[in-house]
């Protein structure tokens, strides 16, 4: 069964997800930092021909089927430390977290941390922005808020759909 089927879904333009990234850019100070290289790869995949936007609300098990790039966090001014590979999914990466010793881990966590709590407070509040090749959907933009999130799941926070930008190409399996 196609993921998402049972839902509809709006078809944007790329302008509008752009707008959206820069319109939060100035919402946080991680935003501010993070949203630049969103940026760029939204307005790079917008160019691959019979491709387009569209904005949904991803079901628990789509959300947990996130495949998500590799992550590297920062030790100090000069280096950075690879905290995970890529194509790892949602639902196994907080793994990662847990079985290490790693210093970057550990800081990479202490944000994460603060935006579970912003989360238990006031709900999953962003969208986040992925990509859908062959079915699968693939991380773009959101990475601490959807980590942030498996976390305040763990501790019994309910998921409620949470949206997203999803960029897909019109002659591709779609999962959602």
């Amino acid at each position: 069964m196609e993921a998402g089927a049972d839902q509809q879904h709006t078809e944007i333009q790329s302008e509008d997800v752009i707008a959206y990234l820069t319109d939060t850019m100035n919402d946080t100070a991680w935003a501010g930092r993070t949203n630049v290289y969103a940026l760029y790869s939204v307005s790079h995949i917008s160019k691959i021909p019979d491709s387009y936007w569209k904005k949904v609300s991803l079901s628990q098990d789509e959300f947990f089927s996130i495949l998500l790039q590799p992550h590297s966090h920062a030790v100090d001014a000069d280096s950075a430390e690879l905290i995970f590979p890529g194509n790892i999914p949602l639902s196994s990466v907080l793994d990662f977290y847990t079985n290490t010793n790693s210093l970057a881990a550990q800081k990479c966590m202490e944000e994460i941390q603060g935006l579970k709590k912003s989360i238990l407070e006031h709900g999953f509040t962003s969208t986040i922005v992925l990509s859908e090749d062959e079915g699968q959907l693939r991380h773009l933009d959101g990475l601490h808020r959807v980590l942030a999130l498996v976390l305040a799941m763990k501790e019994g926070y309910e998921y409620v759909p949470i949206s997203a930008f999803v960029h897909s190409l019109r002659n591709s399996i779609n999962m959602v």
